[in-house]
């Protein structure tokens, strides 16, 4: 890999926007040993393109090296086998929060109870992953069916999925057993933190 030199970020805030878009699209390119392949909209607004560009040079700068990857300090969960009921239920909406902060959004949680969900949000690879940065203006979504196991289908299938998505799957898949549609054991996921404009 070539030794790439540093951008100067503080000269691209001198620039007009056009300018900036143009320098980081230029950076990214140079990132990508002008192999970059890329589609823009022509009709997309152009903050909304300078931020794509910004967050596409960082994460390369920090891929390749550049710069030094920025990290958070690690959570600090509690150990849900040591707590009661109550303290659980605090526990779980603290970890929640904390999370969101840092742009991790959890959803369809409604299948698990307090704490059963926070057993699976208290692990040492939650702790890794979530030091992570996330740009503002970007989000994780931390899908709790999203292994898409037999039993995650199977849990989509009674708990979320609407009418048509399990009349598609029923046509689709004719030969899997439809559970029958049933209403969540916890009413939760609406009141989960959520990205902003979600």
């Amino acid at each position: 890999m070539k030794k790439r030199t540093k951008f100067d970020w503080e000269e691209l805030e001198v620039l007009s926007q056009a300018e900036r878009i143009e320098r980081l699209r230029s950076r990214a390119d140079e990132l990508a040993d002008g192999k970059m392949i890329n589609w823009t909209a022509e009709d997309a607004p152009p903050d909304m393109m300078e931020q794509f560009w910004r967050n596409v040079v960082r994460a390369e700068e920090e891929e390749q090296g550049v710069v030094p990857k920025k990290v958070l300090p690690p959570l600090n969960f509690p150990n849900p086998a040591e707590l009661t009921d109550e303290e659980v239920h605090r526990a779980l909406w603290n970890a929640i929060n904390e999370l969101a902060e840092r742009r991790f959004f959890l959803e369809q949680t409604d299948h698990l109870s307090d704490r059963e969900l926070l057993e699976k949000i208290c692990t040492e690879d939650t702790r890794e992953w979530s030091t992570e940065v996330v740009p503002q203006n970007s989000a994780i979504h931390w899908d709790m069916l999203g292994g898409w196991s037999e039993e995650d289908i199977e849990l989509y299938l009674r708990f979320y999925a609407d009418d048509l998505t399990r009349s598609d799957w029923a046509w689709e898949w004719p030969d899997d057993e439809m559970p029958e549609k049933e209403e969540p054991p916890y009413q939760r996921d609406d009141r989960l933190p959520k990205p902003y404009g979600w």
